[in-house]
């Protein structure tokens, strides 16, 4: 596109293509309008070069291959979801997303590198590539995770992480990182194999986690709570300068490589 497309109020607008679709100026849809970009064909891409938008309504994107956001954001206050059925869901440019649940789907990764205003997450990735979401909103809640293919999963939020359903890593590595605190609640819970973990404020994950290796930090204030469910957990570091206690508990052999140390009055505990 190189004109502008919009609606009045709560207008539908849906944008098929049987290849590539270029999106270079505004599709905008009013109040609880829904936009919806479908680019069929096994090597047809989105391209998002300009704003995609709606006041409330869903936005949802479908490529044959990749789903890319060059100079364009995509924003609404309403859910996104992103497929790239073939290929890779990521910011290629300085386009990021801003809306409620952010659904992405993927075969080669996932790569959300900007400054992404979403406030629940659900990702999964089929093929080689990781899932990597930066965010920038208080709270984020990660409803789901899922990558069956190889890469590691990173969430980088400024702002508290809420856990809500299963993280799952597969082989890989999972690294949650936030400025605020962690906490698995309901189905809330980890797997895989190395898991990092930054926080201030206090993390606690006593959902039924099943990673082989842990290693946490938290600084500021709150304790380190952490239950596993997979034999053996090796440690590979813990640092708590925040004050509170550390607490591991595993369902079978823990074994520590690293440094276990707390701040002044802070317990240590761990149990196999």
């Amino acid at each position: 596109t190189s004109g502008a497309i919009t609606t009045a109020a709560n207008g539908t607008i849906s944008l098929t293509s049987s290849g590539t679709q270029t999106l270079g100026a505004a599709v905008t849809a009013g109040g609880s309008g829904t936009v919806g970009l479908t680019a069929n064909g096994a090597t047809s891409d989105i391209l998002v070069n300009a704003n995609v938008g709606s006041t409330s309504g869903a936005v949802t994107a479908l490529a044959g291959r990749n789903v890319t956001l060059n100079a364009g954001n995509i924003s609404t206050s309403g859910n996104i979801s992103l497929t790239g059925t073939a290929g890779a869901v990521s910011e290629a440019g300085a386009g990021l997303l801003s809306g409620a649940l952010l659904t992405t789907n993927s075969a080669t990764g996932t790569t959300l590198g900007n400054a992404n205003t979403i406030t629940s997450f659900n990702a999964s990735n089929s093929g080689t590539g990781v899932i990597s979401l930066i965010n920038t909103a208080a709270p984020l809640t990660i409803t789901g995770i899922t990558q069956s293919g190889t890469g590691n999963v990173s969430v980088n939020n400024t702002g508290n992480i809420s856990i809500t359903g299963a993280v799952a890593g597969g082989s890989n590595n999972v690294s949650l990182t936030s400025s605020g605190t962690l906490a698995e609640s309901g189905s809330g819970l980890i797997s895989g194999a190395l898991l990092t973990t930054n926080s201030v404020g206090g993390q606690t994950l006593n959902g039924a986690n099943a990673v082989s290796s842990f290693n946490a930090t938290n600084t500021t204030s709150g304790n380190i709570a952490f239950i596993n469910t997979a034999a053996p957990l090796t440690i590979t570091g813990i640092s708590q300068t925040g004050g509170g206690n550390v607490t591991v508990n595993n369902t079978g052999a823990l074994t520590t490589s690293g440094a276990i140390t707390t701040a002044a009055n802070g317990t240590i505990s761990l149990t196999s």
